[in-house]
């Protein structure tokens, strides 16, 4: 069960970093698209990831993640997941009005947190 929840935690993370900077130069249905399904994705991620930590909390002690205030980490995945949380509802909401140079923007936090989840599993 762990693997399958990883899976769809990486997954989910994954496709916020690739999709977008795939439909920087795609047509407006493939970004209408993706406006509509970013938000269930990094929901259904996050989700996943939280049953992780439930399903081990003594492996989440140990990697320090119980502390809010101690983990450095803990907090750099909080932030970008607000930032990757604000680029999905730009996307959502301004779909249509993003130019081309806003799709990279929003491809960018995805990686970020992907890499930050990625160290948060190695620690």
């Amino acid at each position: 069960m762990d693997g399958i929840l990883l899976a769809v935690a990486l997954i989910a993370w994954g496709a916020q970093a690739v999709v977008p900077w795939r439909l920087r130069r795609e047509n407006k249905e493939g970004r209408r698209r993706w406006g509509y399904a970013a938000l269930p994705f990094l929901l259904a991620g996050t989700l996943a990831a939280l049953f992780y930590v439930q399903a081990r909390p003594d492996a989440a002690i140990a990697a320090g993640l119980a502390s809010w205030k101690a983990a450095i980490p803990v907090r750099l995945v909080a932030l970008f997941l607000a930032a990757l949380l604000a680029a999905d509802l730009v996307l959502a909401f301004g779909r249509s009005r993003l130019e081309n140079r806003g799709w990279p923007l929003a491809a960018a936090f995805g990686p970020g947190f992907s890499a930050e989840f990625l160290l948060l599993q190695w620690t």
